[in-house]
């Protein structure tokens, strides 16, 4: 995927966003607060996706006062507000994040300082802390060892609210599924099939704790709670069956994982006596997102 656009810059921030304005609001607040390395020329790429709340007035009044482009994609779906970004962005670099988290103010320079290191480097992962703490400790990532990713569908330092890409990778990857993510069927998982993508053609891929945002997500209550383990384990499903039925031969060991873990689960609930509701629970996830995704390749839905 190459972009149009003409003038390049070194870094695009990109960010999605429907019908969240106070959270954008905090988010845009906050990217005023970046310290950009000296010399760097960066730009704000923000993606309305069909809000219908005071979003685009929200956008207007801060125009000036951010290196900000508005792009506007009226159809639903998070993987089309994403490839709506990339299309325009003019950054050698490409660093997306979500409208309901806050970046530490060093975070552009942290990506800028490690593709700078690492020439090689196409995808990198960063911390995800949350930003209250009376939210609950969910979709974070908070681990303070760098490490390299390698092995398929070890993605647990690659998530799509702090993920970067050299332009060449994305390239290389292609564009977002837009049978995946927020607006789909499956409800989530664009980001790990994106990364993923991009490990099946050996593209070199990093995480770093030093690329630090805080995720300002508000879940608070175990159905919210609920609702979002649903939601990742139906895109799971989807995943896994979209690979198998492209008889991507790796997807078998991360399918045999998940099998062997909630084997054992299954066998501490018989042992102690207990359902494994949480388990029939998964599995029937599991199988909402395989059939959404069979549906999807026989008729062309995506919803």
């Amino acid at each position: 995927m190459t972009t149009l656009a003409t003038d390049a810059v070194d870094m695009s921030v990109i960010v999605c966003t429907r019908n969240r304005s106070a959270a954008l609001m905090l988010l845009l607040e906050h990217l005023q607060r970046l310290e950009v390395p000296p010399g760097v020329r960066w730009e704000l790429v923000v993606v309305d996706n069909g809000s219908s709340d005071d979003t685009p007035a929200l956008l207007a009044s801060l125009e000036t006062s951010l290196p900000m482009r508005i792009v506007r994609e009226a159809m639903p779906g998070l993987s089309r507000a994403r490839n709506a970004g990339l299309a325009v962005a003019r950054g050698q670099v490409l660093l997306f994040t979500d409208d309901d988290c806050v970046p530490d103010p060093k975070w552009l320079a942290a990506v800028y300082d490690e593709f700078r290191r690492a020439p090689t480097l196409g995808v990198l992962g960063g911390r995800v802390e949350l930003y209250d703490a009376r939210d609950r400790p969910t979709t974070t990532r908070t681990s303070r060892e760098r490490r390299r990713i390698a092995a398929s569908f070890d993605l647990d330092g690659i998530v799509g609210c702090n993920m970067s890409f050299r332009r060449s990778a994305v390239d290389a990857i292609g564009p977002f599924d837009v049978a995946l993510g927020g607006g789909t069927g499956a409800g989530a998982g664009e980001d790990v099939d994106f990364v993923y993508r991009g490990l099946r053609a050996g593209i070199q891929m990093e995480y770093t704790p030093d690329a630090l945002v805080y995720h300002n997500h508000g879940r608070r209550t175990d159905a919210q709670v609920r609702d979002l383990t649903r939601a990742y384990t139906v895109a799971r499903g989807a995943l896994f069956c979209k690979y198998l039925l492209a008889g991507d031969a790796a997807i078998l060991r991360r399918i045999r994982q998940d099998l062997a873990f909630h084997r054992r689960a299954f066998v501490a609930d018989v042992r102690r006596a207990r359902f494994p509701a949480s388990v029939f629970r998964h599995y029937a996830q599991l199988g909402v997102g395989a059939a959404y995704w069979i549906r999807h390749r026989l008729f062309g839905t995506i919803s």
